[in-house]
């Protein structure tokens, strides 16, 4: 046989071996990822399937590369062996790897099936040690969330379970909450000396920010947040007292683009406070200006005419937008546009009527006639 010959069916056979190692793959690997007692067994077969076919590959390539020399196949071998080896190591050590993230989240759930039954049952205050775990956070917020809840169990998890970052923030916000117990999570959490974060910052962030939203936390925390990085939040919440929450408009209305933003959002904002933010520089502010309700008329006027398309959108979407701007913005090139603003609760009826015979697009006739049949609708009932 010619060397020629040799080389042709060395070269043949690796080609084969390659096709055959894709098509063990393709119909092993899935089997091998299965949750039963069948899926380790395959991926041990895959691995060593592979190391024959690394063999098959590796083999006549070495001993085209040796010329054909004795120890090119010593060669082979040993690297089939060395691949061999590695890929039965990692194979059983992937599955070894599955296994126990299976059996850890099983156990995570039948921790949590039995932490949410003791609740139940008003044991709430036995599993102080397993704070800050995934099993007990996820059956305080069930537990939390559920219709039997009540504000005095609330606060047996709030006193029981005060530093387990993630129920504490499903807690905050919560209607039930009661003030006292606002006001205990955030004295905890606002003070680095009492609490640190034990699963994720945004858990801890979470809560701070949900007792500066919520409308049952005192009126003395949330003067105290009025001086933190959550002033605007607490800004924004009914129950801040006017008194304080003006003079944080005033001084917040010359600070940076944040600040104004928490200006610009403000439904509590004076008429006068928010013109003065008219030619805001931040496009941000603008939007938040016209989203407003509390915008007066000519502002929202003014934004109507802004050379950003977005911000107009947003002025067509706004209850407090004038008749007039409405008319306006109804003639603006964007169906999109035009369809807000006929769809605007401010918008006359004269206005639907004419857009829903005269715009030149279905859609948008379609919408001005629908909006107006509801409208109608509502003023009958």
């Amino acid at each position: 046989m010619s060397d020629l010959t040799t080389r042709r069916q060395l070269v043949g056979s690796g080609i084969s071996a390659a096709a055959l190692g894709i098509l063990l793959t393709i119909g092993l690997y899935p089997l091998s990822l299965q949750n039963s007692l069948l899926g380790p067994l395959f991926a041990v077969l895959l691995a060593f399937l592979r190391a024959v076919v690394l063999f098959s590959i590796i083999w006549p390539v070495s001993v085209i590369w040796t010329s054909g020399k004795r120890w090119g196949v010593t060669l082979g071998m040993g690297l089939m062996a060395l691949q061999g080896i590695f890929l039965l190591a990692y194979s059983c050590g992937d599955e070894y790897r599955g296994y126990r993230r299976q059996q850890a989240a099983t156990e995570s759930d039948v921790l949590q099936s039995r932490i949410t039954t003791e609740l139940d049952q008003g044991k709430v205050g036995g599993f102080k040690d397993l704070i800050g775990t995934k099993a007990l956070s996820l059956a305080l917020v069930q537990y939390v969330e559920s219709d039997r809840i009540t504000s005095d169990r609330i606060h047996e998890v709030v006193t029981a379970y005060m530093a387990d970052d993630y129920s504490m923030a499903r807690v905050a916000e919560h209607k039930l909450t009661a003030p006292d117990d606002l006001r205990a999570i955030f004295h905890f959490y606002q003070n680095p000396a009492t609490h640190k974060p034990l699963q994720y910052r945004q858990d801890w962030a979470e809560a701070l920010n949900n007792v500066a939203r919520n409308p049952h936390t005192p009126p003395d925390v949330l003067i105290e947040i009025l001086n933190s990085p959550l002033a605007s939040v607490a800004a924004a919440n009914s129950a801040c007292p006017a008194r304080e929450r003006k003079f944080w408009l005033a001084k917040a209305i010359h600070g940076d683009e944040q600040l104004r933003l928490g200006v610009a959002s403000n439904v509590y904002s004076a008429p006068e406070l928010l013109l003065t933010l008219r030619s805001d520089p931040d496009l941000r502010v603008q939007a938040a200006l016209a989203g407003n309700p509390s915008s007066p008329a000519p502002l929202l006027n003014d934004l109507a005419e802004a050379s950003d398309k977005d911000i107009r959108v947003i002025v067509a979407g706004n209850p407090s937008a004038s008749p007039g701007t409405l008319e306006k913005l109804a003639g603006d090139e964007s169906a999109w546009m035009r369809t807000r603003a006929v769809c605007n609760p401010s918008a006359p009826e004269s206005l639907l009527r004419r857009v829903m015979k005269e715009d030149r697009e279905d859609w948008v006739r379609q919408a001005a006639q629908r909006c107006l049949g509801e409208r109608q609708k509502g003023g009958q009932t």
